[in-house]
C-alpha cells in the first residue's frame, strides 16, 4: 500500500459489497477485506493475468466474501454493489465504463488520470453529488481523485470547480499548489517556443488563470 492507494483506500467508506473495477494486482480489495471495510468484495479485470494475480494475492482467506469477474468495467458484475473503485485509467476509459455500466452503484470513488473535468461533468449529468475532489502527489505524480454519491444534495459546479475540482479550490492544500506552480513553469516555456498568434494567447490566458489561483 503506497501512498497513492493508501489515499484512495481512505476515500472508501465501510459498505456491503465494494466493486474493485480494474482491480490490477487486487491490493486495494485485500485491503478492504483485511480492514473489514466491506462484508464483500467484487475484483473485475478486463486481463486474465491481472485477475489471477489479485485471486494469488488473496487466496482462500476470504472464500464466500471474494469473487473475480473477466469484466469490462461493471458489465459481468452483479447488481448489489454499493461502491465501486475506478483508479488508475484514462478519464475516457472511465468514462466509456460509466456509460456502458448495466446499472452504478451509490457511491463511486475515480482516480482518472487525466481528463478529470470530464469525469466530474459526466458525474453531474448522471445525478451524483460529489463529496470529495483534490489533487495529491504521490510517486513523483500528481493525482485527481473523486468521491461521488448519488442522491446527495449538490449545488453544482463552476467552470472553475470542474476543471480543478473543488475541494482543491475551497482548501488549496500544498500539493494542488505545488501541482500549480508546476502547471505555471510549463506554460512559461511553451511561451517561449510558441510562434503562431493564437496558440500564444491561449498560453497567455491558460497562465493568468493559474497566476491567479496561485
Amino acid at each position: 500500500m503506497n501512498k497513492r492507494l493508501l489515499t484512495l483506500f481512505s476515500l472508501i467508506e465501510p459498505c456491503g459489497t465494494f466493486a474493485d473495477i480494474g482491480c490490477d494486482h487486487g491490493i486495494i480489495s485485500k485491503e478492504i477485506l483485511d480492514k473489514g471495510v466491506a462484508e464483500k468484495v467484487y475484483a473485475a479485470d478486463i486481463s486474465a493475468p491481472s485477475l489471477n494475480k489479485a485471486a494469488t494475492l488473496i487466496g482462500r482467506a476470504y472464500e464466500g466474501r471474494f469473487f473475480t469477474f473477466l469484466s469490462d468495467g461493471f458489465s459481468r458484475l452483479p447488481q448489489d454493489i454499493d461502491c465501486a473503485l475506478i483508479a488508475g485509467l484514462g478519464g475516457e476509459e472511465t468514462l466509456s465504463i460509466l456509460d456502458g455500466a448495466p446499472s452504478l452503484p451509490p457511491t463511486l470513488v475515480l482516480q482518472p488520470m487525466k481528463n478529470a473535468d470530464k469525469v466530474r461533468r459526466k458525474l453531474v449529468l448522471l445525478g451524483y453529488g460529489i463529496d470529495r475532489d483534490f489533487t495529491f502527489f504521490a510517486s513523483d505524480k500528481y493525482y485527481d481523485v473523486i468521491r461521488a454519491k448519488r442522491g446527495l444534495i449538490f449545488d453544482g459546479y463552476t467552470e472553475d470547480e470542474y476543471r480543478f475540482g473543488r475541494d482543491n479550490l475551497r482548501e488549496r492544500s500544498n500539493d494542488f499548489l505545488r501541482f500549480l506552480q508546476m502547471r505555471l513553469n510549463v506554460l512559461n516555456e511553451a511561451l517561449k517556443n510558441a510562434g503562431d498568434p493564437v496558440q500564444v494567447e491561449k498560453l497567455k490566458r491558460e497562465r493568468l488563470k493559474t497566476e491567479e489561483l496561485l
